[in-house]
C-alpha cells in the first residue's frame, strides 16, 4: 500500500461485530486493508475467567492491557496483568490468562492477521494434534 493511496481509518469498537469464543468477547477494530499484515481486535475477558492454554502456529501476538487486572502464563513465565501491560507472544509459545473480580479489556494485534472464523483460527491447545 503506497503512502499516496493510503486513506485514514476511523471507527469505534462499539460499531464492530462481536464474536464470542467460549466467554471471550472479540471485536475486530482494523484489518489488513487498513494496516497491511496486521489485524487489530478489542478483547474482553469476563471477571473470574480462566482462558485455557493455547498457542498460535504462525501468528505473532501483541497485547496491550487497557483495563482490569489478572495473571498470565506466557511460555511458562508467570506475569501480572494490569492497565499499561504490554505482552509480545511469538508463534508456537503457549500462553494463558485469568482475570480477578473485574474484566480485562485489551487491544490485541495479530501478524499475520488471524481469522475470526472458528474453523480457520490459528489457535491450538498444547499437546493437541492440530
Amino acid at each position: 500500500m503506497s503512502a499516496r493511496r493510503a486513506k485514514p481509518y476511523v471507527s469505534h469498537v462499539s460499531r464492530a461485530r462481536r464474536h464470542v469464543f467460549f466467554k471471550l468477547q472479540v471485536r475486530p477494530v482494523s484489518g489488513p486493508r487498513h494496516i497491511p499484515n496486521v489485524g487489530a481486535v478489542h478483547v474482553r475477558l469476563p471477571p473470574r475467567y480462566e482462558h485455557h492454554a493455547i498457542f498460535h502456529r504462525r501468528t505473532r501476538e501483541w497485547i496491550y492491557i487497557l483495563s482490569g487486572s489478572g495473571k498470565g502464563v506466557i511460555g511458562g513465565r508467570s506475569v501480572r496483568l494490569r492497565p499499561g501491560s504490554v505482552l509480545y507472544i511469538p508463534p508456537k509459545m503457549p500462553h494463558q490468562m485469568s482475570t480477578g473480580s473485574s474484566p480485562i479489556e485489551a487491544l490485541v494485534l495479530f501478524s499475520p492477521p488471524m481469522s475470526l472464523n472458528a474453523d480457520k483460527m490459528d489457535v491450538c491447545r498444547p499437546g493437541s494434534a492440530r
